[in-house]
């Protein structure tokens, strides 16, 4: 499996190499050949089984170094011979195994896996990072090159497997670094959003994106992750904008939450909200301002 001209490598400290079966040394290799990372799973009678889980008898494992970009995985046998040690034919298995697999998911109890004949899949974990140039400084220095960081407040840094960066909101600022004014001020979004949760809909969608965009970009990043949530974040923001244009920004909210409100509040909350995804951050009111309204419009 190749991962090179991507954005992604093998994680190297979730991953792990584990073979299966015994005797089995199992192994992979690089994109020219050369040898990465093995184990080698001994035998041993079943009464007398070593304690621990995957520690050489039947199954081992081992680390991956970092910066791997390809996996071709080998398995050498041992054929039964005359001289051959306990430990190469006692209580062998028929089949033997080797892969890469999300070393938090794989868990060797009950002999689940050990001498199973039937095709399985197992998990791995990618990292994602922009590898285009090289580090921050690298990519910050070359004017030809598409930094990634692309919204005030963001922040770069470096990467540990191999060159490359990702971005984040600064401190006090929350939202997406890879798109144009993606990051929002942390402050202000969570006053506002959170006691509008308490009646629309749209607040939780907004929220929830919020969240879901962070955790996916942070996890996976992605091209075409970007590109979709570009899609959806607008989407969101221009369906509340029309409808308060249209007037219709009250079928947003829950009705018996409408009803208490009152239109005065509802038009305060609205007002609030429109300031608050203005791209304009002269225009975007204070934390401060907006926990005063809200909780004038809480005791009105």
């Amino acid at each position: 499996m190749s991962l090179s001209n991507s954005a992604y490598l093998f994680s190297s400290t979730k991953n792990g190499l584990v073979a299966l079966g015994c005797p089995n040394l199992g192994y992979f290799v690089d994109a020219n050949g050369y040898y990465v990372s093995g184990c080698m799973s001994v035998c041993r009678p079943s009464q007398y089984a070593m304690p621990g889980p995957c520690t050489g008898v039947g199954c081992c494992k081992s680390a991956i170094p970092p910066g791997i970009d390809f996996f071709e995985p080998y398995q050498r046998n041992f054929p039964k011979g005359q001289d051959d040690s306990s430990a190469f034919t006692t209580n062998a298995t028929s089949c033997h195994y080797v892969f890469l697999v999300d070393t938090e998911w794989f868990t060797y109890s009950d002999r689940v896996f050990l001498d199973r004949a039937d095709d399985f899949e197992v998990p791995v974990v990618l990292d994602w990072a922009v590898r285009n140039v090289g580090a921050c400084s690298a990519a910050k220095g070359n004017a030809t090159a598409d930094f990634a960081c692309r919204s005030a407040h963001s922040d770069c840094f470096d990467v540990e497997n191999r060159d490359g960066y990702r971005c984040s909101c600064s401190t006090g600022y929350d939202g997406n670094p890879y798109l144009d004014n993606g990051c929002i001020g942390v402050g202000v979004g969570v006053i506002l959003l959170g006691s509008i949760s308490c009646g629309t809909c749209l607040a939780l969608q907004k929220s929830n994106l919020m969240r879901t965009k962070k955790k996916f970009f942070e996890h996976n990043g992605g091209v075409i992750l970007q590109q979709q949530m570009r899609s959806g974040n607008r989407s969101l923001v221009s369906c509340f904008v029309t409808a308060v244009k249209a007037g219709r920004h009250d079928e947003l909210m829950d009705g018996n939450v409408r009803k208490e409100m009152g239109p005065e509040a509802l038009e305060e909350v609205t007002h609030l909200l429109m300031r608050c995804m203005s791209m304009s951050g002269d225009e975007r009111p204070g934390m401060k301002e907006v926990a005063e309204r809200l909780e004038a419009l809480r005791r009105g």
